[in-house]
C-alpha cells in the first residue's frame, strides 16, 4: 500500500476512502441526510431496485 501510494503521489488513507464520485459514498450520504429520493436515485444508478414504500 505504501509503495502504491508513493507511486501515485498520495497518502495511504486516500486509497482506502471512497472518492466523491463513488456511488456507494453517495448512497451513504443520502441515507445520513434522510434524502429518500436521492437514495432511490442512487440505488437505480448502481443497478439495484429502489426502496420499497411501506
Amino acid at each position: 500500500m505504501f509503495a502504491l501510494a508513493g507511486a501515485l503521489g498520495c497518502e495511504v488513507w486516500e486509497l482506502l476512502l471512497p472518492g466523491p464520485d463513488d456511488p456507494h459514498a453517495a448512497l451513504q450520504k443520502a441515507i445520513r441526510d434522510r434524502d429518500w429520493a436521492a437514495v432511490d436515485a442512487v440505488l437505480l444508478a448502481i443497478g439495484m431496485p429502489p426502496r420499497t414504500q411501506g
